[in-house]
């Protein structure tokens, strides 16, 4: 008996199998480009609904941006560090000195303000801070609202 060389070629199987590789490729291609073209279409919506469309609305949206003062109060992620931080909408940093009150620190930064209504943002990471300093935050800017003729109006962001 004779035997032969039994010879298998792979070429065409591998061809088949890049082919089909390349059109999965060019199909997810399109399938990013059309979430792509999806998610800025929603977001140049989302701007156009954030801005005032008429004069009118303007006049209100820079009346009402005028009439607000804004603070915003980190808190440091290592306190023993770092002090507690006021951050102004001008820019201008104020840090609590250690020795001071927390509610006469606040007064004395918040006094300046002119402005009816003061949004006071607390920029905080909860893994951060003890549940009793967050609660003293909060028992403070409630009692400065109630001393004061202002409305504070006090906002939590979670720190990144």
């Amino acid at each position: 008996m004779n035997k032969r060389e039994m010879t298998i070629d792979l070429t065409p199987l591998l061809d088949v199998i890049l082919i089909i590789l390349f059109l999965v490729l060019a199909n997810q291609t399109n399938v990013q480009h059309a979430e792509v073209t999806q998610l800025e279409a929603e977001v140049s919506r989302l701007q156009e609904t954030q801005l005032p469309q008429t004069a009118t609305e303007e006049g209100w949206y820079r009346t009402y941006q005028e009439s607000i003062g804004k603070v915003n109060l980190i808190y440091p992620e290592d306190f023993s560090d770092e002090p507690l931080k006021a951050v102004f909408e001008s820019g201008e940093i104020i840090a609590k000195p250690p020795a001071q009150d927390l509610k006469a620190w606040l007064s004395e930064i918040l006094a300046p303000i002119e402005e009816d209504i003061i949004i006071v943002t607390f920029t905080v990471n909860h893994d951060d801070i003890y549940n009793q300093e967050y609660q003293t935050m909060l028992r403070v800017l409630t009692q400065l609202e109630t001393t004061t003729e202002q409305t504070i109006v006090f906002n939590e962001v979670q720190a990144n």
